[in-house]
């Protein structure tokens, strides 16, 4: 039998995550069956993974790194651990966390069909949460529209319901992720698997990298002249792998 255990800090991903894991049961304390632990953010998360006695596999989200101190790391060095690009394996390796890297969509990728069109005037979105837009390049991203003209931006504060969300950006031909530390966005995933474009600052495998903002400024005045879909192979295939025990 396998568990699964899903930090509170995530709740939002709690219904997406327990549809792809139908098969695991629920978490259950001091239990020997392998367990599979989705973020490690507070105590709670802690005295879970330090109390269990069977084998314990961590899927490092993102902000949970961050956090991150030598003395929590002792608490989970008999561990496996999971994370989502070379900058979170990174910052474990730091604190002698040896992990494997795998980019996950807490959703069922095939929910996510091609639906990218051609623009001469291509719209562009962003997510950011009120009261981190420094952490998500909002100022960085206002700072250069004007040197971008014919590109459209629409912005969202993580206020919008998640299918209201979905149909809109279904229907735009690009996003923008410039966190310098982040798990694998699910905006980025859900573009790559539309067909959409998609640019980061931490660098993924077939997603342009944004490294300064001329950088950015390229890649946004070029959108206009994507006739065809980005190939969505490549993050199709990835993102139906889930991470396993």
């Amino acid at each position: 039998m396998k568990r699964i255990r899903i930090s509170s800090s995530i709740a939002n991903f709690k219904l997406k995550l327990r549809a792809r894991y139908e098969d695991y049961e629920d978490f259950k304390w001091f239990s020997k069956d392998p367990t599979l632990f989705f973020g490690a953010y507070h105590v709670g998360d802690f005295l879970r993974i330090l109390t269990h006695r069977g084998n314990a596999t961590i899927f490092w989200c993102g902000s949970d790194i961050i956090t991150l101190t030598k003395f929590k790391a002792s608490l989970v060095a008999g561990c496996k651990h999971y994370c989502e690009n070379t900058v979170e394996q990174n910052k474990l390796s730091l604190f002698g966390i040896h992990s494997e890297i795998h980019p996950m969509l807490f959703d069922e990728p095939g929910k996510y069909q091609v639906t990218y069109k051609h623009s001469s005037t291509p719209t562009v979105w962003m997510s950011y949460h009120l009261g981190r837009e420094e952490e998500y390049g909002l100022y960085r991203l206002l700072n250069i529209t004007q040197r971008v003209p014919g590109v459209i931006f629409r912005f969202f504060d993580g206020k919008t319901k998640t299918d209201d969300f979905d149909e809109v950006t279904s229907k735009f031909q690009a996003t923008i992720r410039l966190n310098e530390h982040d798990g694998f966005s699910e905006n980025l995933a859900k573009a790559m698997l539309r067909g959409q474009y998609a640019f980061s600052v931490i660098p993924y495998p077939d997603i342009e990298t944004i490294t300064d903002d001329a950088s950015l400024i390229k890649a946004l005045n070029e959108l206009k002249d994507k006739k065809q879909p980005h190939d969505t192979s490549y993050w199709r295939e990835q993102l139906s792998k889930r991470v396993e025990i």
